[in-house]
């Protein structure tokens, strides 16, 4: 038996309804879904205005959405649903440079998270293909979702001028501090929103694990570099950690922080997924404990399922402070749930306190 299944209660399933220009993708989508009983697809649409007259009639609790299409795109869709009927979207984008910049616009406007299509959709395994859908879908179908509002999105958009990036040349010594942060489901709208409060002169470095595949972590590294104080990059082998810098774990790529002579240097591997994910926060945050002890602020936020729990209690029991982002902000309330059931958060706290909150703990 299904675990959503309870003896004698009928389990409604998730209605989805699927909108993509490509008859293909449209049928390898609706496969998927209708293999497993805890689904329904409530309808299909080739384009966005299909898609909008078809909302009303379904009522949908969750939409997959491709991220180009004639007509009416995606993102002019998604702006449409976000502001007449607020519904969790999946972004369904392709492996470019210009798809990974649309997805996150999206991630911008409301969507809950994206499903990266290959350029084939049977150039992974399928099975692997249906996992990672059912998985996207079933979390977005418990996500947040709020209202759309041109005016306070244009306001956000207008990122405040960045002071000047400290330029002292080679730091000598150690970095001294660490800030080490997992997120998942919801993350790049909560990174884009903490990263550039962040200061330049930040006397710690940051390390970042956001699940997200291998071809969109870069571009969001440079993203966040845009809006962002501190220097951030992916993180590459063989890295310097310094103060006053992020570090995006690179995706599909275990990150983690080791101790050599003169400093500590970022460790790239593509062992076995650890809580289903590579990158895993779990590795990461249990490296930098092993690092930093007491000079280790863990941060777990927005996401769906158990990654970070483990590496939360192992930056507590090493003497880190520990934060938790708080039911209020999560798009999911899921791993940061977890980890503050485990008793080993310090801080619970909304969005906008974490970054003040962690500045205060490193002075």
């Amino acid at each position: 038996m299904d675990g959503r299944e309870r003896p004698g209660a009928a389990v409604k399933p998730i209605r989805v309804l699927v909108v993509d220009d490509s008859i293909l993708i449209r049928n390898v989508l609706q496969d998927i879904i209708r293999s497993d009983a805890t689904f329904e697809v409530a309808g299909e649409a080739s384009n966005g205005k299909a898609a909008l007259d078809l909302m009303p009639k379904v009522r949908p609790d969750v939409i997959t959405l491709d991220v180009e299409m004639p007509e009416m795109n995606g993102i002019e869709t998604l702006k449409q649903i976000m502001t007449q009927a607020p519904t969790p979207v999946v972004m369904v984008s392709a492996f470019t440079e210009a798809g990974a910049e649309l997805t996150f616009k999206a991630l911008d406007l409301g969507a809950v998270d994206f499903i990266a299509k290959p350029h084939t959709v049977f150039s992974r395994r399928l099975q692997d293909v249906r996992q990672d859908i059912l998985a996207k879908i079933r979390a977005a179908s418990t996500a947040r979702v709020h209202a759309w509002d041109a005016a306070s999105q244009t306001a956000s958009a207008c990122v405040r001028p960045k002071p000047e990036r400290i330029k002292t040349g080679v730091r000598l010594g150690k970095c001294s501090h660490i800030v080490t942060i997992g997120v998942s489901t919801g993350g790049p709208k909560a990174l884009s929103e903490i990263m550039p409060r962040f200061p330049s002169d930040l006397n710690a470095a940051v390390v970042i694990v956001q699940h997200m595949p291998a071809d969109f972590t870069r571009a969001f590294s440079v993203r966040l570099n845009a809006i962002s104080c501190m220097e951030v990059k992916e993180a590459e082998a063989g890295d310097v950690i310094e103060p006053g810098k992020a570090y995006l774990a690179k995706g599909g790529y275990h990150l983690k922080i080791e101790e050599e002579k003169y400093a500590f240097v970022t460790r790239l591997d593509q062992n076995e997924k650890v809580s289903l994910f590579r990158p895993s926060i779990d590795v990461l945050m249990e490296s930098t404990a092993a690092c930093f002890h007491d000079k280790n602020v863990g941060v777990i936020m927005t996401g769906m399922g158990h990654d970070g729990v483990e590496g939360i209690r192992t930056i507590k029991h090493t003497g880190g402070t520990t934060l938790a982002q708080d039911q209020g902000t999560s798009a999911i309330f899921g791993m940061n749930r977890l980890a503050i059931e485990s008793g080993f958060v310090d801080h619970v706290l909304p969005l906008d306190d974490l970054v003040p909150h962690i500045i205060r703990h490193l002075n």
